[in-house]
C-alpha cells in the first residue's frame, strides 16, 4: 500500500499519483509524483510491502528523487541504502538404519527418519519430506501415508509449528541384486521459506538369495 502524507495512493496503473510499476528486469517500482515543491515544503511517502516466500539473506531498499530546476535538465538523489535481514527458519533432518548393515534379496529393512522445525518463533511452511529409494530397494509402506511413485517416497508434511518434531519408518523390500556396491538411501526435507536440507542412513549392503 502507498500512503503520500498519510492519504492513501492507489497503485492503478491509471489512477492517480502513486504507480506500482514492474521493469524488464522483473523487479517491482514504487514511483509516485509529487508536483511543485514550493520553498520550505516537505513530503512523506511511506511504502508497505510483503516479503515474497522465497525471500533470503537481506533484502537491499533505496529511494531515488528525480527534480528539475526551472525547467533545466532533470537531477536525480538517492537516498542511502536499507538493508533488512530476512529471518527464516532451519530445519533438521536425520536417517538412520533400523535393521542390520545387510539383507538379502525378498527380505525387508527398514529406516527411522526424524524431522523438526529448529526454529523457536517461526513455523516452516508447506514442508515436504521426500525419500528416494536407491535401485534395488522396493517401496512396502510407512508412517504417515506418504505417496510413493517407482522410487520416490513424499510426505506433505504441511506447516511445522516452532520447535515442532516428528519422525517415521519407511519399511523397502531387497527386489534387485546389481553388483557388490552398498546402498546409501537419501532424503530430503525442504520447505516454502527455509533452505533443504538431506540426510542419508548408513550403507546397506545387498546380498543375493541364501546359499547363492
Amino acid at each position: 500500500s502507498l500512503r503520500l502524507n498519510g492519504a492513501v495512493l492507489t497503485d492503478a496503473a491509471d489512477a492517480d499519483a502513486g504507480q506500482v510499476v514492474r521493469g524488464t528486469d522483473g523487479v517491482d517500482r514504487v514511483r509516485v509524483t509529487l508536483g511543485d515543491l514550493l520553498p520550505g515544503a516537505n513530503a512523506t511517502v511511506v511504502v508497505k510491502a510483503v516479503v515474497a516466500a522465497d525471500a533470503s539473506g537481506s533484502l537491499r531498499n533505496v529511494g531515488t528523487l528525480t527534480y528539475t530546476l526551472d525547467g533545466g535538465t532533470p537531477v536525480e538523489v538517492a537516498s542511502p541504502a536499507v538493508g533488512t535481514v530476512v529471518a527464516m527458519p532451519a530445519v533438521t533432518l536425520a536417517k538412520e538404519l533400523i535393521d542390520g548393515d545387510s539383507v538379502r534379496l525378498g527380505e525387508q529393512v527398514r529406516f527411522r527418519i526424524t524431522f523438526g522445525n529448529a526454529s523457536s518463533t517461526l513455523p516452516v511452511r508447506d514442508a515436504v519430506l521426500v525419500d528416494t529409494l536407491p535401485a534395488g530397494l522396493g517401496f512396502v509402506s510407512a508412517d504417515l501415508q506418504p505417496q510413493a511413485e517407482g522410487q520416490v517416497v513424499t510426505w506433505r508434511l504441511g506447516t511445522l509449528a516452532p520447535g515442532q518434531t516428528g519422525a517415521l519408518v519407511l519399511t523397502a523390500r531387497a527386489v534387485v541384486h546389481d553388483g557388490e556396491a552398498p546402498l546409501v538411501n537419501r532424503a530430503t526435507l525442504r520447505g516454502a521459506n527455509t533452505e533443504p536440507v538431506q540426510a542419508s542412513a548408513r550403507a546397506l549392503q545387498l546380498l543375493g538369495f541364501l546359499g547363492e
